[in-house]
């Protein structure tokens, strides 16, 4: 991915998101990751008895509040000048940094002998004070920083586009239980 300075011009319609600073140079490779990690504090333990298991083989337990973290991965590569990277500072203060990974990578040069290529690596893991009851309200999209920022609807993730059935079949749907209806090796398979 590459954005030399004479792309952008004086023409650059109004409403693009590019911004028109020629200081961001030629790239040959710009990434941003967000993952988010919810976790529900929800423990799964099996039962243990000495009656005997009674149909059931399984139990769980909400062992604390759930709790929403946030890792950054990213990587920044840039043709003759060490590149631009992420700031660990967000801009929503509820996000709490919990470490910087910061990773160089060793110079190579360009087939001239002469252009050098600065490559940086890193990962930041962040906590959430207050995480949402829908891990994606707290969801954005990154974006590389010669874009414009745009408005908040276009980096956010509507927690109303959740679609069923993408992940699995609602004929799996309660397989298992203990009665050996479920899904197993050996067992049979479904058919939709």
């Amino acid at each position: 991915m590459a954005l030399p300075n004479d792309i952008i011009t004086e023409d650059v319609d109004q409403n693009a998101y590019i911004k028109e600073e020629s200081e961001f140079g030629v790239w040959a490779d710009y990434r941003v990751t967000n993952k988010y990690i919810n976790c529900p504090q929800v423990y799964m333990m099996p039962v243990t008895s000495p009656a005997g298991f009674q149909g059931t083989s399984v139990a769980f337990v909400q062992l604390a509040s759930p709790t929403t973290a946030l890792m950054v991965e990213w990587t920044a590569c840039r043709w003759s000048s060490s590149p631009v990277i992420p700031d660990p500072n967000l801009f929503d203060p509820n996000w709490i940094i919990l470490y910087k990974l910061p990773e160089t990578v060793m110079k190579v040069l360009a087939a001239d002998g002469q252009t050098e290529l600065f490559r940086v690596n890193g990962t930041y893991v962040y906590g959430k004070k207050n995480p949402a009851a829908n891990v994606y309200t707290d969801v954005s999209f990154p974006q590389p920083p010669w874009m414009e920022g745009g408005t908040s609807q276009n980096r956010t993730i509507n927690p109303n586009k959740l679609e069923k059935g993408v992940i699995d079949s609602p004929t799996q749907a309660g397989g298992g239980g203990g009665n050996g209806q479920g899904l197993a090796p050996g067992g049979p398979i479904p058919v939709s």
